[in-house]
């Protein structure tokens, strides 16, 4: 199930909560004490529960002591104000808005994922029952999707035994499986690519209901067959609360055949070469000939670049190693909540300046800030003052998980803080992703996707009304990831 931005605009998405995971919502109202032993559904700033006690409900009631939990993860503890309240058949609906910084939805995200995976995977009763739900088209197409994963799965795992028999040489042994996954997968690749249009086409009008049955099929019957990926595995775990972080991108980034099989290696190789995959990868070469066309452009004596979610910061990596003449001072912001994304960050782009800057007086200067920048912006509440007055700001992995409000209040504070003449640019997966149904349906991986117009209304009234700007949308070149590009004059 994809998340897009056909929504009415300012809504927060929703996730229902199942009735399999616990949850629970106290506080406290007019000294009197509440719990809730089941709450209905939570969003970003929101939490959606029912109530039999109407005795104080009234809209802008304010709440204290608030603490939201989900699978005993303490998901929240502050006040709340109340903006909703319906009473159906003698029970009451209440909404809550919730303050600064908010539910991290990602958390919430991987908690239920979690609770998912351990569930489907208990038994093969849960199959068969599963079975009962399933359109007959997708158990066909799942069968011969199966069937073919099983095969290559067999064939790899024989080739392994032949080719450990042949040679006991390390490096011989490496050369020769490594011809064996080349030649499996130019043969088997664009099989599994086939399977993935046919399930992608036929899922495209399911229900928000019938996505969830069929994912929970699909992931029973395929995911003790992809897991052995260290890809797969790690964006569908998600430790980090969100399948597209720093550990991720570097998978990406340094490829390298890994996993403990031909077969790992072989699907750990199918999803960092996945079109959605590889439009990350391009993305990176798109945003380094932006900052070096800046860079070059620019009349200042001193150049900041400010890159916020930065995870492993590639696109500036690849900037101060592509500049052929430097002759203005440079200064680096590289802003994440992850602190090895940070530490990794930091040590590449050190020994890439020091190899630049050997003989030169120029300076390029590179500082690190671990904090969540984003809802800092959102909510006011002051960022770091090297950040102001940046010549250039980029988000490019962000906002694929941001609603649309939340989008462009990001966007109105990136203007704020963009110098006169500067540039902000903003990336998110296209509407028209091929690679949808893999990342939904194997990883878990929901994105908001957007297409140019939707790109273009990230740019408030409020904030064409407060500077004068010039704005498009360009690709990379797969035309996966689209990019609002943003002149501040």
């Amino acid at each position: 199930m994809k998340y897009s931005s056909d929504t009415t605009l300012f809504r927060d998405p929703r996730i229902t909560v199942p009735n399999d995971v616990k949850s629970s919502l106290s506080f406290k109202h007019l000294k009197k004490e509440y719990r809730v032993e089941k709450v209905e559904n939570i969003s970003n700033f929101g939490v959606g529960f029912i109530i039999n006690d109407e005795s104080f409900f009234e809209k802008g009631s304010d709440l204290s002591d608030v603490q939201l939990k989900l699978e005993n993860n303490l998901l929240y503890s502050d006040q709340a104000t109340l903006v909703y309240f319906n009473i159906i058949d003698s029970k009451c609906y209440i909404g809550l808005s919730l303050n600064y910084p908010g539910i991290d939805i990602g958390i919430v995200n991987s908690v239920l994922q979690k609770k998912d995976y351990r569930s489907e995977l208990k038994t093969e009763k849960s199959l068969r029952e599963h079975s009962n739900s399933i359109k007959n088209e997708f158990k066909c197409i799942l069968s011969d999707y199966l069937a073919l994963l099983n095969y290559i799965k067999y064939h790899l795992n024989s080739q392994e035994e032949l080719n450990t028999a042949i040679t006991d040489n390390t490096e011989a042994l490496k050369k020769l499986n490594s011809v064996t996954l080349d030649i499996t997968y130019e043969k088997y690749i664009p099989e599994i690519y086939h399977y993935n249009n046919e399930f992608q086409k036929l899922v495209e009008n399911y229900s928000d209901d019938e996505h969830r049955i069929h994912k929970s099929y699909f992931r029973l019957s395929v995911s003790p067959i992809l897991m052995g990926a260290p890809f797969i595995r790690h964006t569908f775990e998600k430790p980090y609360g969100y399948a597209g972080d720093f550990h991720a991108m570097v998978m990406l980034y340094k490829y390298d055949d890994i996993g403990l099989t031909l077969f790992d290696q072989f699907s750990h190789r199918y999803a960092c070469n996945e079109p959605a995959a590889v439009a990350n990868k391009n993305r990176v070469y798109l945003l380094k000939d932006y900052l070096i066309k800046e860079y070059k452009n620019s009349s200042n004596s001193n150049f900041k670049i400010s890159s916020i979610a930065c995870g492993p910061g590639r696109e500036l990596e690849l900037f101060v190693n592509n500049l052929s003449n430097i002759d203005k001072n440079i200064s680096l912001n590289y802003v994440d909540q992850d602190k090895n994304a940070l530490e990794y960050a930091k040590t590449n782009i050190n020994q890439i300046t020091m190899n630049k800057l050997k003989k030169s007086e120029i300076k390029i200067d590179s500082n690190f800030y671990q904090d969540d920048v984003v809802k800092r912006l959102i909510w006011k509440k002051g960022v770091p003052s090297n950040l102001k007055d940046s010549d250039v700001i980029v988000c490019a992995g962000l906002f694929d998980y941001l609603e649309d409000r939340v989008a462009q209040r990001l966007v109105d504070s990136f203007l704020e803080i963009v110098k006169a003449g500067g540039l902000v640019i903003v990336g998110n997966v296209a509407k028209q992703n091929p690679s949808e149904f893999p990342m939904s349906y194997v990883l878990e991986w929901e994105l908001f996707q957007r297409n140019d117009k939707d790109m273009e209304n990230m740019i408030s009234d409020k904030s064409l009304q407060l500077h004068d700007l010039d704005f498009s949308v360009v690709s990379e070149e797969s035309g996966i990831n689209k990019f609002l590009i943003i002149r501040k004059k």
